[in-house]
């Protein structure tokens, strides 16, 4: 949330971001932040979660494209749903995402809760 916040304060527009709940692999779930440059559907996987954490000594960087993550072995993680102030989306295979009519503030309460909270700290959208 708060690499959400901070980033739009940054002026990142809502559109190119997502708190996203994942499944890698086991019995649990987890949430990152997606970053989406413009005009592109592999988004870079924000995650507090480092690489040497899981295992892997040799990347440097601890920010991946999704695809990436999609692919490690140890950390391989399936992209459920994505979360902004605007709207919610839902993975389908991949990278393939599409817009939901589902309302997130009931699926995701506590990020929902969060967000409002934090609402009156954004700068409005330019449109």
């Amino acid at each position: 949330m708060a690499k959400y916040i901070s980033l739009r304060l940054l002026g990142i527009p809502s559109e190119q971001l997502r708190v996203a709940v994942v499944k890698p692999l086991g019995d649990y779930y987890h949430v990152v932040l997606y970053f989406f440059p413009q005009n592109e559907t592999d988004p870079w996987v924000l995650d507090y979660i480092t690489y040497e954490h899981l295992g892997f000594r040799f990347i440097d960087s601890h920010i991946l494209r999704l695809s990436e993550r999609m692919r490690m072995i140890l950390h391989k993680i399936k992209p459920l749903w994505g979360v902004n102030e605007n709207f919610m989306t839902e993975f389908q295979g991949g990278l393939n995402e599409k817009i939901t009519n589902t309302d997130p503030r009931h699926k995701f309460p506590k990020f929902s809760m969060a967000l409002i909270n934090s609402q009156r700290l954004l700068p409005p959208e330019r449109g």
